[in-house]
């Protein structure tokens, strides 16, 4: 969990420094840390997945943001409020 939270933290820096590049290559590392735990953590996966998402947006990518935003839509529906969107 640590690993993939640093990794966030090192995606959202590059993102402020605008390399987008090395920032959608660290939430991807992020994700699949998130995405392989015992117990995946939901609301870090969604944050991670938006975060991707506009990312790509910002790289004129927007086959894969559009791919990766309703991933994150459909696990926000099927959480069923168990994850907080603040």
């Amino acid at each position: 969990y640590s690993i993939a939270m640093c990794y966030k933290e090192i995606a959202s820096a590059n993102l402020k420094e605008n390399l987008l590049s090395e920032a959608i290559k660290d939430y991807q590392s992020a994700l699949h840390i998130f995405k392989r735990l015992e117990q995946p953590n939901g609301e870090m996966i969604i944050d991670c997945l938006i975060r991707l998402g506009f990312t790509f947006i910002q790289v004129e990518h927007y086959d894969f943001a559009m791919t990766i935003f309703e991933d994150a839509i459909s696990r926000i529906k099927s959480s069923e409020g168990s994850i907080r969107l603040d």
